[in-house]
């Protein structure tokens, strides 16, 4: 079996961020917006198709029947292999999902797929309101971006109609007004805010085991083993997921610490064979994180810090700096075309998603139960007596 972690130093610990306007989002979502949605455009970063699912809302989706077109983005910057093997594992696998579309491969053609089938829902009802489509993803993969594209492509000449930046968290509400994505016949879309996976933090991953359920005797010392070794891999896998979506940009360098994701491109470089491009397109002396002369990521962001004349207070060399310097040539795939994600894990019996986004819908289905109990209690009279 193909192990999708690396060896992580205990120094690169978990990275927990699911800021508070990302759970409003989520709940936007799910409550107030999936009714009256007839297609939702999920946007994927190419390079992280899999760690940047969101098994909540895929589970809401399914819950409510909404069909999904997923888009590949910024598959310029991945490898075309990996992205063309994800895109049939995507269309055959995830529940839900009608089509799937890469950036840089279908470009033009693909995206008006994706007009063409939200101007069909209009058609099939012309009496009805004119359908919604909800655009929604992870944060800083370009959803903003595909949106004004999308409408320059049904509607030319109308100008940009979402602001759009290189850092994740660009759009923060949910928008308050629908955009006009078609104009014969009338498409609205909503733009979401980026959403990462409340799972993939540490909290909710260490709970479930490689197949998403749990023992049916917790008493049974052997199944009790088997589910602490699942734990200790989910744990490290949300560790794992964490860098994966910070290197593609998707959390902010400032809360995930550049220094740290830039280690982890170094030695997520390394075990793919890609440390000399690394190092000639930073034009720095890289070392092999697991060999004996590995010295720390310090001496290599001094380096970096040295020759951009990154100084800081009193003259220290500004690491921090030299980081996201680093970071942002390697996402410009400068150092070639790298997947994060190999498709290659999912096939070969690492973590099964489904698995998980079908534990996700449990979780939330027994949620909606407890809280209906609690409310049908506090109305009886037995509970006021």
């Amino acid at each position: 079996m193909k192990s999708p972690l690396l060896a992580l130093p205990p120094h690169l610990t978990a990275i927990n961020w699911y800021p508070g306007h990302q759970a409003k989002a989520l709940r936007d979502i799910t409550q107030r917006l999936l009714p009256t949605t007839a297609l939702v455009v999920e946007v994927r970063d190419a390079r992280v198709p899999r760690s940047s699912r969101n098994p909540t809302l895929e589970a809401a989706l399914a819950a409510k029947g909404v069909p999904r077109v997923v888009v590949l983005n910024k598959a310029d910057v991945a490898d075309a292999a990996q992205t063309r093997a994800w895109a049939a594992r995507i269309r055959s696998s995830e529940r839900g999902v009608v089509d799937v579309v890469s950036s840089a491969r279908e470009a033009r053609s693909g995206l008006w797929r994706v007009v063409h089938r939200a101007r069909a829902l209009a058609d099939t009802n012309p009496l009805a309101p004119p359908p919604t489509v909800l655009l929604v993803g992870a944060p800083n993969t370009g959803k903003s971006t595909l949106l004004n594209t999308l409408r320059n492509l049904a509607i030319p000449h109308r100008g940009r109609a979402a602001a759009v930046g290189g850092v994740p968290g660009v759009t923060r509400v949910v928008s308050a007004t629908k955009v006009l994505l078609s104009e014969s016949p009338k498409v609205y879309m909503y733009d979401a805010p980026g959403i990462l996976d409340p799972g993939w933090h540490i909290g909710r991953a260490s709970t479930l085991t490689r197949n998403g359920g749990r023992s049916d005797d917790p008493a049974d010392p052997e199944q009790a083993m088997v589910e602490d070794v699942d734990a200790l891999y989910h744990k490290a896998l949300a560790i794992e997921r964490g860098y994966r979506v910070a290197a593609v940009g998707c959390v902010k360098d400032a809360v995930a610490g550049a220094d740290r994701v830039f280690e982890y491109v170094v030695r997520l470089s390394a075990s793919r064979a890609q440390l000399p491009a690394l190092e000639a397109a930073l034009r720095v002396s890289v070392t092999d994180p697991s060999a004996p002369a590995w010295a720390g990521i310090d001496p290599v962001l001094d380096d970096i810090a040295r020759r951009l004349g990154a100084r800081g207070a009193g003259g220290t060399l500004d690491r921090e700096r030299a980081a996201m310097w680093a970071l942002g040539v390697w996402r410009r795939g400068a150092a070639g075309a790298l997947s994060v994600d190999l498709v290659e894990e999912a096939e070969d019996g690492g973590v099964d998603d489904e698995a998980m986004a079908a534990a996700a819908a449990a979780k939330s289905n027994s949620g909606k139960s407890r809280s209906s109990r609690s409310s049908s209690s506090s109305r009886s009279p037995s509970s006021k007596r």
